[in-house]
């Protein structure tokens, strides 16, 4: 287990982040997982095109410009924008919605149950002060896994798309929310928002 960061307190758990030692073997098969689900993950059915972490042809530049954009086209509205960090996004995405997010999009049953044994049977394991402890994991992607980016671009997909669907302005950058609210005054927007 590593410290997050220095200015953390080390007697808080919450401080430390597991290391994920993920085998060649691993890599190969989430690599190959990857490969089938692009489709899924790309699907312009599903993902969000409000989406700009860990997509292809989309960056940072990309987001910034859109969002200039938008407020570019309310030259004579007031806007607010509300940022949202998702604390601790890939540490709690719960291998359920990802499996849930997953068979929404269709994907078949066998590449389905491939995911979910893939997600099943994780530990963390910490040594100190001559005490082993290990605890069975239920959610989170293992660091620097492949597959981690993906399946939480799975996740807030529809929370975009809803928004959308009501009018609203949301955008995501990894954990990143960007939220715009425009209205001709304080009062619409505190509403709207």
């Amino acid at each position: 287990m590593l410290l997050k960061s220095e200015d953390k307190d080390k007697s808080n758990p919450k401080s430390y982040r597991p290391i994920c030692l993920l085998s060649t073997i691993s890599k190969t098969l989430e690599r190959l997982l990857s490969n089938s689900l692009r489709p899924v993950f790309l699907d312009p059915g599903y993902a969000s095109s409000r989406q700009y972490g860990y997509c292809e042809n989309r960056s940072t530049t990309d987001l910034i410009t859109e969002v200039l954009s938008q407020v570019d086209n309310t030259p004579d509205r007031m806007m607010l924008a509300v940022l949202f960090n998702v604390t601790g996004a890939f540490d709690n995405l719960k291998w359920d919605n990802i499996k849930t997010a997953l068979k929404n999009r269709g994907i078949p049953g066998d590449l389905l149950s491939l995911v979910g044994s893939y997600l099943s049977d994780r530990q963390v394991t910490s040594f100190g002060a001559g005490i082993k402890f290990t605890h069975r994991l239920t959610k989170g992607c293992p660091q620097g896994s492949i597959l981690g980016p993906s399946f939480w671009n799975l996740c807030p997909d529809d929370l975009l798309r809803v928004i959308s669907d009501a009018g609203g302005n949301a955008y995501m950058y990894a954990d990143d929310l960007i939220l715009l609210v425009s209205g001709n005054s304080r009062e619409e927007i505190e509403m709207r928002a």
